[in-house]
């Protein structure tokens, strides 16, 4: 989620991203935006991680991280001979820029990217 200084919450632009955070935090999970907007099925909120779970129908599945878990999902990975990962130093469209090396917030909110 984004943060926001004290200084700029009063202004016009402030108030409308906050907004604009409430409803997109709102309807991230919702049936029509995982059926509508691609790119929902990639999103992971560590701070909403039990509707992740629940509503996403993609990425919780392929990372294994339901309470089934898929071994062959595993094997495939493991008979990898080689995995080349790409992470950009600058990145800001992948927040944690590291997750692109499958590195992850911990569940229930913000901190730090960890080992996913």
């Amino acid at each position: 989620a984004a943060s926001f200084d004290s200084a700029a919450s009063a202004s016009s632009a402030s108030l409308f991203c906050r907004a604009a955070e409430a409803a997109i935090n709102t309807a991230v999970y919702s049936r029509y935006t995982r059926s509508s907007v691609v790119q929902a099925q990639y999103f992971k909120d560590p701070a909403q991680y039990p509707n992740y779970l629940k509503f996403n129908p993609f990425l919780p599945d392929v990372n294994n991280e339901l309470e089934l878990k898929n071994e062959v999902y595993k094997a495939n990975l493991m008979a990898l001979e080689r995995l080349v990962l790409i992470r950009f130093t600058e990145d800001t469209t992948v927040v944690p820029r590291d997750s692109s090396w499958f590195s992850t917030y911990a569940p229930g909110g913000g901190g730090t990217a960890g080992e996913g």
